[in-house]
């Protein structure tokens, strides 16, 4: 491979690890401004509000790194920024000094990234580093002259029709009975491989090695049965009213990191990054049996379809009533079909940080996408059981799911939870 090859695969497998790795840097930038005693105004911020236009930032960045220029103006962007802050009562220093947050975080992730490939050409690192500056400049000289100008923002409003209402519950019924013809084929595939694994011991003249090939089909026929079966039991349970919540405190951080040392392996053996960021203590009132089963439905479907490159897990704070967890992975993303079997499709708000992917789904509010223009493959089999799953246990938890996703990049399931968790009558 000459030196361009090998630094235009580089450049864009370091754009990969940033789009992987952009949930947990935007809370480790949120939680070095919350730590700073001078930044008073942001701490009243949701998560939407004071990420605002920096994951589309972030964008561009990923773009300027694999060497291309974007169709969107950075210094756009970094204009409506600063008149955000304006409007939020910013004092133009505490804009600066959150903007110098959001450098040294970036800069951190560069080092680390730097520090796991040692083999990354010196060319890449410079080109990083100048794209870095880049960014930075744009958004120093955008958002502050906005914010100087004084404009005020301009909010949207949106409202949902009753005829909305009843579409989505067509969608709904529709969606389950897909979802059941589905696990239907699966099952009968299954069940024709365990027959003619069963069939092939009865011939003659086989080798240990056929019998042994035989048999491995026959195991994996089984266990594919068992999670199909397992989803339906599970969903099955959930459709009836059956499951309840037993809510007591808990420590999120030793549930999630004992959950992540088990299933390291299973990543290690499909050559997979599996990371975790955490804050080292989290108490909060829940059910620790189902938040450890929507974990387990998200992370396992990350496993199981993404060929390579990362999946990271992040729970961060999100505000004194809630806290996030996300799981988000490189893998194939979502189609629009997809989306729409799990009926929850939902255009970005101005101030959402779903700017950087082009849906973005809620169990609680939908409203319709656009189509997208770019198909990846469609939902493999047996995953929209398994995120159906973890829709039903999130309205358990008084919850809320958010899906971003981008066909060929990867997708992104944020679930906000209550920290203290009441159960439903």
């Amino acid at each position: 491979m000459n030196n361009e090859s090998l630094f235009d695969q580089q450049s864009a497998q370091l754009a990969t690890f940033f789009f992987v790795r952009r949930e947990s840097l935007l809370n480790r930038w949120r939680l070095l401004c919350n730590q700073d005693a001078t930044l008073l105004t942001g701490k009243s911020l949701s998560r939407e509000e004071f990420n605002d236009q920096i994951p589309t930032l972030l964008t561009i960045f990923d773009v300027w790194l694999r060497g291309q220029e974007s169709s969107l103006s950075a210094s756009e962007k970094a204009s409506e920024h600063g008149m955000h802050r304006w409007h939020k009562g910013y004092a133009l220093d505490e804009l600066l000094t959150e903007l110098e947050y959001l450098q040294d975080t970036i800069k951190d992730e560069i080092k680390a990234y730097l520090l796991q490939y040692t083999d990354t050409q010196p060319q890449v690192t410079i080109q990083a580093f100048e794209q870095l500056l880049r960014l930075i400049n744009e958004m120093v000289r955008g958002s502050v002259w906005q914010y100087n100008q004084l404009y005020q923002l301009q909010a949207a409003s949106r409202a949902e029709s009753l005829q909305h209402t009843l579409d989505e519950l067509n969608t709904s019924i529709r969606q389950r009975g897909e979802h059941l013809r589905m696990s239907t084929h699966d099952l009968r595939g299954s069940f024709g491989t365990i027959e003619g694994a069963v069939g092939m011991f009865e011939w003659s003249g086989k080798s240990e090695e056929e019998r042994e090939e035989t048999l491995q089909m026959l195991v994996r026929a089984l266990a594919a049965s068992r999670s199909v079966l397992m989803n339906l039991t599970d969903l099955a349970r959930l459709e009836a009213g059956q499951e309840t919540v037993q809510i007591e405190s808990f420590d999120v951080g030793t549930l999630l990191r004992d959950f992540i040392t088990g299933i390291q392996p299973l990543a290690e053996e499909r050559k997979l990054t599996l990371t975790l960021d955490c804050p080292e203590t989290l108490t909060v009132e829940s059910d620790p049996v189902l938040v450890l089963r929507i974990i387990q439905n998200l992370v396992n479907n990350a496993l199981k379809y993404t060929p390579k490159g990362w999946i990271s897990v992040s729970v961060a704070f999100y505000d004194e009533s809630h806290w996030t967890l996300s799981v988000q992975d490189s893998g194939p993303g979502l189609t629009s079909q997809a989306l729409v079997q799990l009926a929850s499709k939902l255009d970005p708000s101005a101030e959402s940080s779903a700017t950087l992917l082009p849906f973005v789904a809620d169990t609680q509010t939908r409203i319709p996408a656009p189509a997208l223009t770019t198909e990846s493959p469609t939902m493999p089999d047996g995953e929209g059981i398994g995120l159906m799953i973890v829709k039903r246990l999130c309205e358990l938890l008084h919850a809320s799911m958010d899906i971003e996703t981008q066909a060929g990049k990867g997708t992104l399931f944020r679930i906000k939870l209550l920290r203290r968790t009441q159960s439903k009558s």
